[in-house]
């Protein structure tokens, strides 16, 4: 059964972007539903169906295995929960203290409109000449600080670095964050910081049959076939002066640095980038062993890498019709 990370936090607002794994939740009645367990409170557990809705049951209603299943969910999902949810009508989403910092779907009529949730990892790393040596999180430090309009989240790096990452709070259709990193310890070498998100993956290379298989396609394929069975995988990014369009799958334009960028997949709603303030932009970047390798990451980073700011942002992420 496909495992997941659960997102239970008690206190907070219980979020599911992904559940733990796929059960059968039995009533005192005779009922049974197919669902992912989310979290369970002082009377009663939310629970996700395949068809990505939530509901909640009294667990007075449970029959006595169930029970057992949700308190065995609960204590198995306690090391993976989010420190920070939010939910709106239009999005919602849950904050970590890792890399992986931040994962969001978008919805309608409180569904998700994407398969998996969309995930940003931050990076930061020290620039020596040409080398960069990355930076692994050392601790968090203290709990998410909530204003008004955002929540703040501060990390301490492996060379002492403090990083603080600001996520908007509001009702509003697109998820906007930014980032800054405290003035660096004396010393250190000059510093990169980055936000990345990864386009999804459609493609896997099979060395042993020299082509691709993927979803969407039953027998494996060769690249001559990919532009025919992957129309509509594109991205498309923009800069002020120009603008590059291509498929996931082609290695036509690495390293374009724009202030928007667009993920289009033909049975999603596209997913839109955009820069909304300075100083910082948007830069493609493919990767995977192989050409064709799987698609492209997004970063979101100083205009300049060899001279890096001490900030980035704000950015946001929205989806399109």
């Amino acid at each position: 059964m496909l495992r997941h990370t659960c997102l239970v936090l008690p206190g907070l607002l219980m979020l599911s972007l992904c559940a733990e794994e796929l059960q059968t939740w039995n009533s005192k009645n005779g009922h049974s539903f197919q669902g992912y367990f989310l979290s369970r409170e002082p009377f009663s557990v939310k629970l996700k169906g395949e068809d990505g809705r939530v509901i909640t049951v009294p667990l007075s209603a449970l029959d006595e295995s169930s029970l057992q299943q949700a308190d065995e969910a609960f204590l198995s999902a306690a090391a993976g929960a989010p420190i920070f949810t939010h939910e709106n009508p239009y999005l919602r989403y849950a904050l970590y203290p890792e890399r992986d910092w931040l994962r969001v779907e978008f919805l309608r009529g409180g569904r998700p409109l994407h398969p998996e949730p969309i995930v940003l990892r931050f990076d930061h790393a020290e620039v020596r000449t040409t080398r960069w040596t990355p930076m692994k999180f050392k601790k968090m430090l203290g709990d998410p600080v909530r204003t008004r309009d955002e929540v703040e989240l501060r990390f301490e790096m492996s060379n002492g670095v403090i990083v603080r990452l600001f996520t908007k709070i509001g009702r509003t259709e697109e998820l906007e964050f930014r980032y800054e990193l405290d003035p660096a310890p004396e010393g250190l070498p000059p510093l990169h910081a980055r936000v990345r998100l990864d386009v999804p993956v459609i493609l896997s290379y099979d060395d042993d049959l020299e082509a691709y298989t993927g979803s969407f396609s039953s027998s494996p394929l060769a690249f001559k076939n990919l532009p025919r069975v992957l129309e509509g995988y594109e991205l498309l990014m923009r800069s002020r002066e120009k603008q590059f369009k291509g498929p996931y799958y082609e290695k036509q334009q690495d390293n374009f640095k724009g202030n928007q960028a667009e993920i289009r997949h033909p049975h999603w709603p596209v997913l839109s980038l955009r820069r909304t303030g300075a100083p910082a932009s948007m830069r493609s970047r493919f990767y995977g062993g192989k050409l064709p390798a799987s698609g492209y990451t997004i970063y979101f980073e100083p205009d300049d890498p060899k001279h890096p700011l001490q900030k980035g942002g704000p950015f946001t992420i929205s989806v399109k019709p």
